[in-house]
């Protein structure tokens, strides 16, 4: 009885082992799959990490929004019979505020025409004048001479200005607001450039606005820069009367 009782502790025991065995076995299977399942999260980690990150291409900035410069308008001078292009090459000049202020800086304001054709020089032409009525100063000879810059290329039909007033033609009448330059060979030059010289007929201010007056007859090549206030103002001071 007691062997039996023996028999029965052992497989007891046994079997407890047994079910004790396959517990250790399911948890070894369950950790090592977990083991595997973390690694192979690991690896795509790792290789997720080594791709290179995508780079956006860079944006190009946007150029300024410009506005296209006006083109200076060509500026024509007919001489001779023939078109000439004017190219201006300002220099500085004497400015006056109004008529005034020009009246009292000038040495001499006279009526008169040119009776030559101009003579080139030196980047610059002269021309004989001949007062008809002296307005302010006094003019010891009845002729005098006009000093104006510009040249003119016959060949490339063109003038270089280094004045906005037109070239001195003979035969054409002024009013001269003029400036002493030499007296010992009676040489004058206009004061103020555009505001010392009008010609000698009746502008009228409507048609000058409306560009009805070609250069030849106001002087300059530009209507904008006949001096019309101070024209005015000269006719009315002196009682200029036009034949």
């Amino acid at each position: 009885m007691k062997r039996s009782k023996n028999v029965i502790s052992a497989l007891i025991i046994l079997v407890a082992l047994t079910l004790s065995g396959c517990s250790v076995s399911d948890a070894a299977s369950q950790k090592s799959s977990e083991e595997q399942q973390t690694q192979s999260t690991d690896e795509s980690k790792v290789i997720e990490s080594s791709q290179p990150e995508s780079v956006s291409e860079p944006t190009a900035p946007s150029a300024p929004e410009t506005s296209p410069e006006p083109t200076p308008e060509k500026l024509y001078y007919t001489m001779d019979g023939e078109e000439y292009e004017v190219i201006l090459n300002m220099t500085d000049f004497n400015s006056y505020s109004d008529f005034n202020d020009l009246k009292e800086d000038s040495d001499l304001i006279v009526i008169g025409h040119f009776i030559e054709d101009a003579v080139e020089k030196s980047n610059a032409h002269t021309n004989a004048f001949e007062i008809t009525q002296v307005l302010k100063g006094t003019a010891e000879e009845d002729v005098i001479r006009i000093y104006q810059r510009y040249t003119v290329s016959r060949g490339s039909k063109s003038i270089v200005a280094y004045s906005h007033l037109t070239p001195m033609e003979k035969d054409s009448e002024w009013i001269c607001f003029l400036k002493c330059s030499n007296p010992e060979e009676m040489l004058y030059y206009h004061a103020g450039d555009t505001m010392g010289r009008y010609p000698f007929r009746e502008i009228d201010q409507e048609k000058l606005m409306n560009g009805e007056y070609s250069s030849k007859e106001i002087g300059v090549y530009q209507a904008k820069d006949f001096r019309y206030d101070i024209y005015t103002d000269l006719l009315k001071e002196y009682d200029v009367q036009f034949e």
